[in-house]
C-alpha cells in the first residue's frame, strides 16, 4: 500500500477549499480599489491576471528590490557623481522605497486576514 503525504498549500486545499489560490486570489482581487489593481496590472505588465495573488506580489516586490539597488548606488559616491553628471535628484527617493514597501507588506496581511481564524487554529 502506498501512502501519500500532503504538505503545504496541498495539505491546507486538502482540509478546506477555501486555501486554494485561486480561491484566495479571487477574494484578494475582490477587495482591492481601482487604484491598487491598476497598481498590480502596471507591475505585472504583460502577465496580468487575476489568478495568481502571488505573481502579483512577486512582480512589485521585483520592481522593489531592483529600486532599492538602483537607491543603494545613488547613495555611493560614484552615484553622486552619477546623479550630478545628468542633473538628476533622489529626492524622495527614500519616501517612494517605503510606500512599495509598505504596500507589499498591506497585501501579505490582506491574504492572511482572508484566512478564517478558526481554520488557522485548526492547523
Amino acid at each position: 500500500m502506498k501512502r501519500v503525504v500532503l504538505t503545504g498549500n496541498g495539505l491546507s486545499v486538502a482540509l478546506n477549499k477555501d486555501f486554494g489560490l485561486e480561491s484566495i486570489t479571487k477574494r484578494f482581487f475582490g477587495r482591492l480599489n481601482d487604484e491598487h489593481k491598476s497598481f498590480i496590472k502596471h507591475h505585472m505588465k504583460d502577465n496580468y491576471n487575476q489568478r495568481d495573488f502571488e505573481e502579483a506580489i512577486a512582480s512589485i516586490e521585483l520592481s522593489y528590490e531592483t529600486l532599492k539597488h538602483y537607491s543603494n548606488f545613488l547613495n555611493l559616491e560614484n552615484g553622486k557623481h552619477f546623479m550630478n553628471s545628468y542633473s538628476l535628484s533622489n529626492e524622495n527617493f527614500k519616501e517612494h522605497l517605503e510606500a512599495i514597501q509598505n504596500i507589499i507588506y498591506e497585501y501579505t496581511a490582506s491574504i492572511l486576514e482572508l484566512i478564517p481564524r478558526e481554520q488557522m487554529d485548526t492547523y
